[in-house]
């Protein structure tokens, strides 16, 4: 799980597995291929199709909306049929592509054994096992055209198709030696050895041909896409590699596409909790152009919250945090004392102010009895004009994108139940000027973003 409780280890898992194969196998071109939300036609033809399967585990399905994301990190195209089940479409591909390149369908599904051919393997990454045509005669007893016709008698418990009851692996290796197929076997129904097996087959016939129509991969889905867009290219770009597995917080692989998780330096942070140091504060707000700023407090919701404390940063090192109303034993200047101080500072309109939704902050001031003026940008909204399809923009998340680093939690320094205002005072010192230093930081590399990209008019 990363510090934003994203369930992470189904993708991890897929990451590495896909890192893996791309090292050993070395492909030329690659696809990644997902069944399509709603089912396919096989549902229509069966409704019961895939219906013993149990429900997602709440941790997976949080994950599944970024599998495609790791594979557009790695510039891999990512196939999602409407209607066609992911085995259709590799069936499609390697058909399409068997008589010019050598297929390998990753996989540790039997029923795909039935598309193997000369040019067609199967590799289950599971238990690092290549399966050709000599595996699927042994699993099958018969050749992989035939496979769709043994799991018309033996039945697939994982997708729910009932095949004959009572005729198992041995019984379907026996027929098919036999006989080959289906239509071959009801054929000659009356020569089925021994009666039992006979019985059956006539009392499941309905459900040995639905079977095998079910357990036939299609060859026709409608996969539009030409080999030359599943090209590998290998090494992918690492800034979005790097983005993907910073918010993942995938330290390692991180590292290998040039990432580094870093930690800011918090030693020359600043506890105001007395006359003299407040003074130096103002004195640093006075002389510098322009500062972020951050209020702590005790709701979410402005207009009910209560100021516990202010932070400030005016350059790339130092932060301060001014403790207002902490209820615990420690010394601190209350509010009365702090805010004619900072009130010139924060009402000067010549001098600039920026902050992580300075909404909330504007509107727990106005009550707090300081009407903020000067404010000349706002990371959350700087981050969404330059990325609205960005999943989340909070401070923690912009903080690994941009700056590779990982805030302290409010979960780790808040107990559950409790409000700021009863955190110690040299832990909320730490939290809330760290809040400050890291917009500062993001300030100066949203702002330089925004004028890359020519948007620092539409900003303003």
């Amino acid at each position: 799980t990363n510090s934003s409780g994203l369930p992470t280890n189904a993708l991890f898992g897929f990451t590495n597995m896909l890192l893996k194969l791309i090292r050993d196998e070395k492909p030329d071109y690659l696809a990644i291929t997902w069944d399509p939300k709603g089912g396919s036609f096989r549902e229509r033809d069966y409704p019961e199709y895939k219906g013993t399967r149990p429900d997602m585990p709440d941790a997976l399905r949080a994950q599944m909306p970024h599998f495609s994301r790791v594979a557009e990190a790695f510039d891999i195209p990512y196939l999602c049929i409407d209607d066609f089940e992911a085995d259709d479409v590799m069936g499609t591909l390697a058909r399409r592509h068997e008589g010019e390149l050598d297929v390998v369908l990753v996989t540790s599904d039997k029923d795909l054994m039935q598309l193997v051919t000369d040019n067609v393997t199967l590799l289950d990454t599971m238990k690092d096992r290549r399966i050709s045509l000599t595996e699927v005669e042994e699993k099958f007893g018969c050749r992989p055209e035939l496979v769709p016709d043994a799991l018309g008698i033996w039945g697939d418990s994982s997708d729910n198709i009932p095949g004959v009851k009572g005729i198992g692996e041995k019984g379907v290796k026996a027929l098919l030696a036999k006989w080959k197929g289906l239509d071959e076997i009801y054929a000659h129904i009356d020569e089925v050895t021994p009666p039992g097996a006979k019985a059956k087959l006539e009392r499941d016939r309905e459900n040995a041909f639905l079977s095998r129509k079910l357990a036939t991969i299609r060859d026709d889905a409608p996969v539009d896409v030409a080999l030359e867009q599943l090209t590998l290219n290998w090494p992918p770009d690492e800034d979005h590699a790097r983005e993907l597995f910073t918010e993942l917080e995938f330290r390692g692989l991180l590292r290998e596409f040039g990432g580094e998780m870093t930690s800011i330096d918090r030693s020359k942070y600043r506890l105001v909790t007395d006359d003299t140091t407040l003074a130096e504060l103002v004195a640093a707000l006075e002389a510098a152009p322009r500062f972020a700023l951050d209020t702590e407090t005790t709701a979410i919701d402005s207009m009910r919250a209560e100021l516990v404390g202010l932070s400030f940063c005016a350059d790339d090192e130092v932060a301060w945090y001014v403790p207002v109303a902490h209820a615990v034993l420690e010394p601190q200047l209350d509010w009365e004392t702090v805010r004619p101080a900072l009130l010139p500072v924060l009402t000067d309109p010549g001098k600039g102010k920026t902050g992580q939704n300075l909404k909330y902050d504007l509107e727990v001031l106005a009550r707090h009895g300081v009407e903020l003026a000067g404010i000349d940008s706002d990371t959350l909204l700087a981050d969404y004009l330059l990325n609205p399809d960005r999943r989340s923009h909070k401070l923690d998340d912009l903080a690994l994108v941009y700056l590779n680093h990982k805030m302290i939690p409010f979960g780790d320094v808040v107990d559950k139940g409790e409000t700021f205002a009863r955190v110690p005072l040299d832990t909320a010192c730490d939290y809330a000027a760290e809040d400050a230093h890291v917009t500062w930081l993001l300030d100066s590399k949203l702002n330089q973003r925004l004028e890359e990209e020519q948007l620092g008019e539409i900003y303003r």
